[in-house]
């Protein structure tokens, strides 16, 4: 009777650890890294670009699926080091903004006046995807969006003889909304190139 027992309890052990085994590799996860910006020569551009498209990318991810997160370090240090904690990484390496101005009106009152102008906006950059562990390159990418919008590029004040015009810059505003358009193109280009990955793997 008791050699019946510790067979079955044999067997039950063994069976258990059986279905404890799993032959499929770990998946990889999915947290990814924004990592911080620098430029060559202090780019201020590309410094502006990044500083306005990271947290609309980071957002944008999100809504794919991804854990995101600003790792407050660059590549350099994280090579020196700089342990975070992450799958994958996203370095903004150029960027650029644009504004093109086509025809206009002014509009003038007895003591004021507004210039209108159809203002053409673009925001373009470029992204490398590195992997976490090894952090090599798996990917590099452009993206850009532009937009349209009548704008106002001048406001004038005065009186019949003397007016003073100053320039208003609304076509920063106008920046974001383009940002947040080139932040979509940039996280759906990144779940491809995760996806061509996995399959990769």
């Amino acid at each position: 009777m008791k050699r019946t027992v510790l067979l079955i309890s044999m067997f039950m052990m063994i069976g258990t650890t059986a279905l404890a085994f799993d032959p499929t590799p770990a998946a990889r996860g999915n947290r990814i890294g924004i990592l911080t910006t620098t430029a060559a020569d202090d780019d201020l551009v590309t410094l502006r670009v990044a500083s306005l498209m990271r947290g609309y990318l980071a957002r944008e991810l999100r809504r794919e699926g991804f854990d995101v997160f600003d790792t407050r370090a660059t590549l350099e240090e994280i090579e020196r080091g700089a342990d975070p904690d992450a799958d994958y990484f996203v370095e903004f390496i150029r960027g650029d903004t644009a504004d093109h101005g086509y025809g206009g009106v002014g509009v003038g009152g007895r003591h004021a006046g507004v210039d209108m102008e159809l203002i053409v906006s673009k925001v373009a950059a470029s992204l490398r995807l590195y992997d976490g562990r090894t952090l090599e390159v798996i990917d590099d990418f452009d993206v850009d969006a532009e937009g349209r919008a009548v704008l106002p590029t001048a406001i004038g004040i005065g009186g019949r003889h003397t007016a003073f015009w100053v320039g208003v810059p609304f076509h920063v505003l106008k920046h974001r909304s383009v940002a947040k358009a080139a932040a979509r193109d940039a996280a759906r280009s990144i779940d491809e190139a995760l996806e061509q990955e996995a399959a990769r793997d």
